[in-house]
């Protein structure tokens, strides 16, 4: 059924391009692998739209890590942030500590 789709002539040769990507990157069998040669020789254009299907698909590869780098980074940010606000306001709201501390002492009868 893959096969058939990225070999259908009426669909155009980049999207055949990318559905042949698909298979290939998906452990192909034998027919499969044969019926891409097959595919790869039918028309030049075949070859450089493989190629190009195989660009694009790392490109997004690479945006999808760049932009999960960049969530982690945002999150730690935020997260030291609001580690700072919170110190800051234990700092704010508790009394200060007087400067000498009284002395106590604890006193047990026995009976």
């Amino acid at each position: 059924m893959a096969i058939s789709r990225a070999m259908n002539k009426g669909q155009p040769i980049n999207d055949q391009a990318h559905e042949w990507r698909v298979i290939m990157d998906d452990k192909p069998t034998p027919e499969e692998r044969e019926a891409f040669s097959a595919w790869l020789e039918d028309d030049p254009r075949h070859y450089a739209a493989f190629e190009r299907a195989i660009t694009v698909w790392a490109a997004m590869k690479r945006l999808k890590y760049e932009h999960r780098r960049r969530q982690r980074l945002r999150i730690a940010s935020w997260a030291s942030a609001a580690l700072a606000a919170t110190v800051a306001l234990f700092y704010i709201a508790l009394p200060p500590l007087p400067e000498h501390m009284p002395e106590r002492s604890l006193i047990l009868e026995t009976a």
